[in-house]
């Protein structure tokens, strides 16, 4: 539930889409405000053991510069650089050996941390089919900021602030939560944000706009959607949390963020 005046596409989250669904959806919450959704009717993007699969099978030449492992030097962490050690995924992000994604949150051994891997569909091409029924259905819509490209990655960690802090990413975002709870806080495109408390996993500076947010808490089974023009973070409890997105960089000249 969201704790702002925002309103949501649907308080019935098991409901399936339909014509009248998606066009509510296109008109008035596509690039304009953030909503909880249904599931999609093929379903979630991946399973938890298909996305741990793969991703260890992402190895070495198969990174990207973008994917990232945060390990927190201090808790709680107060600078997205000072406090936290870049690991090396191969060596230190998920194994063949942890078996799933439990057995890696387990080696991490109550180290608070998260990772960020792109570009999934490259190496898992049955993403695209599964996600047709989304990809198809924007293509199909005349507008004005056409879609570039999709990227689809997973977030998966124990971090109770988003590493980064504070963000916008240039691209619409559907997230599918396949473990764990999430609670995603929005800021609209105006807010004013002091420029030291962007980018700032440090909770005593966001407080004051934590309390200022639209708050919609995301759990394992569920879809959450935001546009390119929001601030946004995500809390949780410091428990395990996997997401995997699609994300839809529009127009022709946005820079793209991570």
């Amino acid at each position: 539930m969201s704790s702002q005046s925002t309103n949501e596409l649907s308080l019935e989250l098991d409901t399936p889409w339909t014509e009248d669904l998606w066009t509510q959806f296109m008109e008035e919450f596509w690039e304009c405000k953030p909503t909880r959704l249904p599931m999609l009717n093929a379903g979630p993007l991946a399973s938890l053991q298909e996305l741990f699969k793969l991703v260890v099978s992402m190895k070495d030449s198969k990174r990207l510069p973008a994917d990232r492992f945060w390990i927190a030097r201090r808790n709680p962490p107060r600078d997205r650089v000072k406090d936290f050690l870049l690991a090396s995924l191969d060596l230190m992000g998920p194994q063949t050996a942890d078996v799933d994604f439990d057995g890696f949150f387990c080696r991490m051994a109550g180290r608070t941390g998260g990772v960020n891997i792109h570009r999934l569909q490259d190496h898992c091409p049955v993403f695209w089919a599964r996600t047709a029924e989304l990809t198809s259905r924007i293509a199909s819509q005349n507008l004005s900021s056409p879609v570039r490209r999709w990227d689809f990655d997973t977030f998966f960690g124990t971090y109770r602030i988003t590493p980064f802090g504070a963000h916008r990413d240039q691209a619409s975002v559907f997230s599918f939560c396949l473990k764990g709870e999430r609670t995603y806080c929005t800021w609209p495109p105006d807010y004013s944000w002091p420029r030291d408390d962007l980018y700032t996993p440090d909770p005593d500076r966001l407080r004051p706009h934590l309390d200022n947010a639209e708050r919609f808490v995301v759990r394992a089974g569920q879809l959450f959607y935001w546009p390119s023009n929001r601030w946004h973070l995500v809390l949780t409890q410091g428990q395990p949390s996997v997401v995997v997105q699609a994300s839809a960089y529009l127009g022709s000249g946005q820079r793209e963020e991570h």
